[in-house]
């Protein structure tokens, strides 16, 4: 199918082939590739594309250096990376901390893919650390 011009519907079909071939870049080199925001005009159309190492566990490497030298100041423990709980009948693991985020700083993924970005004080509530 050829395309005349980009759109919503068309960019949407183009992301995912975009990141089922990066699969194989992925497999290959054993990193994590993203496919991030993207801005269009109708004749062109730019991908942010986000690409991490890994660590041994599959883990990406700059995630969880950020988490070891930030979580002390959100009252999370190193162990506290990669614990799961339940979101909105989901089951979510803690994969990171933005410090840019500052409402909503540490990142969790669903089982679904999706990423999530938490509180502190919601994480410390959900892992049992925190009476409020």
């Amino acid at each position: 199918m050829k395309i005349e011009k980009f759109n919503k519907v068309n960019l949407k079909e183009i992301r995912a082939k975009a990141l089922a071939a990066l699969s194989d870049v992925e497999k290959e080199y054993g990193v994590s590739a993203e496919i991030g925001n993207c801005s269009y005009q109708d004749h062109e159309v730019t991908f942010k594309l986000k690409i991490s190492l890994l660590d041994e566990s599959g883990t990406k490497k700059q995630d969880f250096k950020e988490f070891v030298l930030w979580a002390s100041s959100y009252g999370l423990d190193v162990e506290d990376f990669g614990k799961t709980f339940i979101h909105r009948g989901l089951q979510v693991e803690i994969v990171g901390l933005n410090r840019r985020r500052w409402r909503y700083p540490i990142k969790a993924v669903g089982v679904d893919g999706i990423s999530w970005f938490f509180s502190p004080k919601y994480i410390l509530k959900v892992l049992g650390k925190s009476g409020d």
